[in-house]
């Protein structure tokens, strides 16, 4: 947890959203790995529907092998299935 804490402490306010959103969905995968579920999820729903990336949504996160460990973990799930999360995203 100590290296998620100093890569997130490495965000600047003035980065830019594509970076800040890179960096915690990366670390967020790191703590879905590490059995830390909900600390994962906490840190990718504030970012939920921002177009920043095409793959950055519901459809792809579902089958991405990054996110394996959060199958089946609830709130992941809901989230998922929630139909205002299923539209693609589009620029």
């Amino acid at each position: 947890m100590a290296t998620v804490n100093r890569v997130l402490g490495m965000l600047k306010p003035d980065d830019s959203l594509r970076k800040t959103i890179y960096l915690t969905v990366n670390m967020s995968v790191v703590y879905g790995w590490i059995g830390e579920k909900d600390k994962a999820i906490d840190l990718i729903l504030p970012f939920a529907g921002l177009p920043v990336n095409r793959y950055f949504n519901v459809m792809s996160m579902r089958n991405d092998i990054d996110h394996f460990p959060m199958r089946g973990f609830s709130r992941w799930e809901a989230w998922l299935a929630d139909p205002k999360n299923k539209a693609p995203i589009g620029y």
